[in-house]
């Protein structure tokens, strides 16, 4: 290469010989330009992407998308084709031939860029399936599948007959672990996606009876702050399923985080930005966890609080009085947060955009005559699947508002007209058309179908 006489670096020569390269070459020059931070060239030869992908392997596929996470993508844009979508059609039928690390890889790379993809994670958690066959693999650890279940959380992806057979497969490396990070990750994930009544949540749980155990073999409190926080969510959010084991379990943890990150007083803004705080104070993500809890017990668990002793019951109020941690919106939710706030103008109606209420962000406060009113804006990842099934936590938060007195309307991403009349409409609709809406939430119901029909050419 540097004999070439009119080389000046490696960016001119792999533009100069771009042609040249064979498809296997363009996915190794992509990684290690990427891996070196040089971001002008791998744009270039994402420009030769789409040719080159019916000739490349399962594993240079996965090594594509691996490296892709990579570059500035923060989020998949449904209407716009990126690398990631390009590439699904061609990776799955060759999902088969990759090993274990290869599938958990490629769905760690899909939920870091948070592309949702039900026909590639149903092949992804089949191949799983096939590989433990295939290699004759009995799941020694958690470790086999933790980048898979994930991934799946992230994206609220539930694969119910996959789901299921690999959650019995881990029975066994759960009973003989003693990881307390994975076991509250596979608790949390199970109230996540809605497999609480399966036997491994109970084995799971029962195993977290014992925490400050499981603690002591993670002796980083920053660690220890993840787990606890990851715990805090199979307590919460569904309270009529296990309810005494899990009122128990609540009270017992929350008595134990008032003595491991004690509080003196309120945290403050100064105090949650600093960049090396005390090993032992909160950090920003379990103090807001720790505020939903300390909502939901006051509103829904009077078993619980009953059970807190006037120390834990003072932590909680700290906690409630804390300062929080503010919340970037994603590109489609703030695109349509601005559409929101342009029809409410227009229609001359008193409001205001992402209000505080700790520890939720409300999207739209309706103000004045309209009473207690709340406007979310829901975007792809609020329900599970390509569904409108309601995450765990979108149900939470609509029922603990309820209980405040508030009337919580809901607009889904797809949902929202595309023509600004039409949009006044919806909200006229939404407000003043139709019923309250009910104190729990499990499901979205279209609103404005006709509306969007409307908007179709003929």
């Amino acid at each position: 290469m540097r004999s070439d006489p009119s080389y000046r670096s490696c960016e001119d020569f792999v533009a100069g010989h771009f042609f040249e390269l064979s498809p296997s070459e363009v996915v190794e020059v992509f990684r290690r330009f990427v891996e070196s931070d040089t971001e002008f060239l791998p744009l270039v030869l994402l420009w030769r992407v789409k040719r080159i992908l019916p000739h490349l392997t399962g594993t240079e596929l996965m090594r594509l998308v691996e490296a892709a996470v990579r570059l500035p993508y923060r989020e998949h844009d449904s209407k716009s084709e990126d690398i990631f979508t390009m590439v699904i059609p061609f990776l799955i039928p060759r999902l088969p031939s990759l090993a274990l690390w290869e599938l958990n890889t490629v769905a760690w790379a899909y939920g870091r860029v948070r592309v949702r993809h039900l026909p590639l994670f149903q092949g992804i958690s089949e191949a799983i399936l096939l590989a433990l066959q295939r290699e004759g693999t009995v799941m020694r650890s958690e470790g086999a599948v933790l980048k898979f279940f994930t991934a799946c959380g992230q994206l609220h992806m539930r694969l119910v007959r996959e789901m299921d057979r690999l959650l019995t497969l881990l029975m066994g490396p759960l009973q003989r672990s003693q990881s307390f990070t994975a076991t509250s990750f596979f608790a949390q994930f199970c109230t996540k996606m809605d497999f609480e009544n399966h036997p491994f949540f109970l084995a799971a749980l029962d195993k977290l009876t014992d925490f400050p155990s499981l603690a002591e073999h993670c002796p980083v409190l920053s660690i220890q702050q993840v787990a606890f926080g990851q715990i805090l969510m199979p307590l919460t959010f569904r309270p009529h399923i296990h309810s005494q084991l899990k009122d128990r379990l609540l009270a017992s943890l929350l008595e134990h985080l008032a003595v491991t990150f004690p509080l003196e007083r309120p945290l403050t803004h100064t105090e949650l930005e600093e960049k090396k705080p005390p090993a032992d104070r909160l950090s920003p993500h379990l103090l807001r966890q720790l505020q939903t809890v300390e909502m939901a017990v006051r509103l829904e668990r009077p078993f619980v609080m009953a059970k807190l002793s006037q120390s834990a019951r003072q932590y909680l109020l700290m906690i409630q009085q804390s300062a929080v941690e503010k919340l970037e919106l994603t590109r489609v939710s703030s695109k349509q947060h601005y559409q929101v706030e342009l029809a409410l103008k227009d229609l001359e109606l008193p409001y205001a955009m992402e209000v505080l209420h700790t520890p939720y962000e409300i999207d739209v406060v309706l103000r004045g005559k309209l009473g207690y009113k709340m406007i979310e804006v829901d975007g792809p990842l609020h329900f599970v699947n390509d569904t409108h099934a309601y995450h765990i936590k979108t149900q939470l938060k609509h029922r603990l508002l309820a209980k405040l007195g508030w009337q919580v309307y809901h607009i889904a991403w797809d949902d929202w007209p595309d023509r600004t009349h039409n949009r006044q409409e919806a909200l006229r609709r939404l407000l003043f058309g139709s019923s309250p809406p009910p104190a729990e939430l499990s499901y979205y119901t279209p609103l404005f179908v006709d509306l969007r029909e409307a908007e179709l050419p003929a």
